[in-house]
């Protein structure tokens, strides 16, 4: 082995994101093995059900935070720190008070099938809390730098999620409701344990009064992140989750279940895969912004390992994807490889895309991005929109996919853009 490849693989970049990689390997191999039984338990419309409330929920989980969550990697204050977590906290409980009449009236106007589900209300407000919750830990374990941490969650919560939707499955009367409380659980359970964790060893915060005054301090130092990250963020997620509501409303919850399945079984992995990179990406590029050093090189470390990753197994199950799926999960999934096949494209190079999406944030694009993303949003939704009307679900998500990709190079290049006059500016300030 070189001696370049060495000090490598002992950087301290590779170290750290190989502590959340093995979690998130870990916690998917579980999830995988486990869904092997769960596609024998569950039928795709239960699953289409499933994955309406997860969009729902991921959704209306950005709103709370208003993206000071993102405000808890850069904070090294820790006084600010226990003002900001108060914050999110108040806001989470507001929110879910304010969205139990503004549910019911969805429910009863009819604009969302989802919620004619008995009990489905009570699910989803419940399901938004332990989401916002594991979501918050994860960004403060984070900028405290404890990443074997975030391993253990992501391991666990593939494992209890995979475990106990197994349990409740074998009761055939929960349906759907044993892939619901599964997820709750998974979410639940890792944030309890951390959190006693952190308290054992000791990692407190100044305990801060969050008052009135306090509370619009907080919101008017990062008001950039509040006004133009939080339509960012919510426009992101609607522009992934559209499909779910869009496919619900003109096709049936049966393709609904089959392009949640491919979701679950090929992008999921590869999403928590860039997100362990990105968690530790994040962190050094705060860093090294904090002290005015260059990024490229780790920009282009970043992105080039995850394109290299993608490439083979894309190839394969562009190619093989549908025996694959009939061979593994049985054949009620198999047409899901040709659901996999229209996405390639999108999923590829956001996976590529992922762990770089914090940059352009910190380094003050926020209204640029959320222009990128407006535009995005419009124009995938215009394609399953067409799709739909004209019952194909070839070219919905074929022009979902392949528009979505398209935008994410102008987003990269425009990236690349940024990093260059950022490091001309250090270079001309030296």
């Amino acid at each position: 082995m070189s001696y370049k490849l060495k000090i490598l693989l002992r950087s301290k970049f590779i170290v750290d994101s190989s502590s959340v990689f093995s979690g998130n390997v870990v916690g998917q191999i579980i999830l995988f093995l486990s869904s092997l039984v769960v596609a024998k338990l569950y039928s795709a419309e239960d699953f289409g059900i499933y994955s309406l409330f997860v969009a729902v929920v991921s959704f209306l989980i950005l709103i709370p935070p208003l993206r000071l969550d993102q405000v808890l990697l850069l904070e090294k204050n820790k006084s600010s720190l226990t003002l900001i977590l108060k914050a999110i906290c108040f806001n989470s409980f507001v929110l879910v008070f304010l969205l139990i009449p503004i549910l019911y009236l969805i429910n009863l106007k009819g604009y969302l099938d989802l919620l004619n589900e008995p009990y489905i209300i009570i699910f989803l407000l419940i399901a938004i809390l332990t989401s916002i919750g594991v979501q918050v830990l994860l960004q403060f374990l984070n900028n405290l730098a404890l990443f074997k941490n975030i391993g253990v969650v992501k391991a666990s919560q593939g494992t209890l999620m995979g475990g106990f939707q197994i349990l409740f499955g074998s009761l055939n009367s929960l349906k759907y409701f044993g892939l619901i409380i599964g997820k709750i659980f998974a979410d639940f359970l890792p944030s309890i344990f951390q959190l006693l964790r952190l308290k054992k060893t000791g990692v407190n915060l100044p305990n801060h009064k969050l008052t009135v005054k306090r509370y619009f301090a907080v919101l008017k130092k990062y008001r950039s992140y509040v006004v133009f990250n939080t339509p960012h963020a919510l426009l992101t997620n609607l522009s992934s989750n559209v499909p779910y509501f869009i496919l619900g409303t003109f096709f049936s919850n049966y393709v609904l279940g089959i392009f949640g399945w491919v979701s679950r079984s090929f992008y999921a992995p590869m999403t928590l895969i860039a997100n362990s990179v990105g968690r530790t990406f994040n962190q050094r590029i705060s860093d090294r912004l904090h002290d005015s050093l260059p990024v490229k090189s780790l920009f282009y470390k970043v992105t080039g390992t995850l394109l290299t990753l993608t490439i083979l197994p894309s190839i394969v199950m562009g190619y093989f994807g549908e025996e694959i799926y009939g061979f593994v999960f049985g054949e009620t999934w198999s047409e899901a490889g040709t659901y996999l096949l229209y996405l390639l494209p999108w999923y590829i190079l956001s996976f590529t895309y992922s762990p770089i999406a914090f940059l352009p944030i910190a380094l003050g694009a926020q209204k640029s991005m959320l222009h990128f993303e407006i535009f995005s949003v419009i124009t995938r939704t215009s394609f399953l929109i067409l799709g739909g009307y004209f019952q194909s679900i070839q070219f919905a998500l074929s022009g979902y996919s392949i528009s979505g990709a398209i935008i994410i190079l102008f987003m990269f290049l425009y990236i690349f853009n940024l990093i260059n006059k950022y490091e001309h500016s250090i270079t001309s300030k030296v």
